[in-house]
């Protein structure tokens, strides 16, 4: 039996028309069917600071554990703010400057708007400022 191949129905390259297409086996199915759901496994990873590092499709994702102890504190922070967290909600005075100095929050990025995740819930406040 050739292998089905993606397509519109009754035409080249349906899955009951075996001429042309990209062929496709259940594992391809499943696949694409998973790849749906990789924004709402950003957005879970994002509102939980876990992600590192982030682009084309890819991440790189550690534990807070993990990012304090192989990272240190300064990049932490950084790391949560990238995340949409601000220090405070983690029980820090205040972000740390390049020179691991407390930074003074007047200016900072969430003091606008808010964080974009506040105890890992979605900030309405900074949602509506958003758009």
């Amino acid at each position: 039996m050739a292998a089905k191949c993606l397509g519109e129905p009754g035409k080249p390259g349906s899955p009951n028309n075996d001429e042309g297409g990209i062929p496709v086996n259940r594992q391809n199915f499943y696949d694409m069917e998973a790849d749906r759901h990789w924004q709402q496994v950003m957005e879970l990873a994002e509102r939980y600071g876990f992600i590192l590092n982030a682009a084309g499709g890819t991440a790189m994702l550690a534990t807070h554990k993990n990012q304090l102890e192989q990272l240190g504190e300064k990049e932490y922070l950084h790391i949560q703010q990238m995340n949409g967290h601000c220090p405070k909600d983690f029980g820090y005075e205040g972000c740390l400057e390049k020179d691991s100095m407390l930074k003074n929050c007047r200016g900072c990025w969430a003091s606008k708007h808010g964080a974009k995740w506040v105890g890992f819930e979605k900030n309405e406040r900074y949602m509506q400022k958003r758009c």
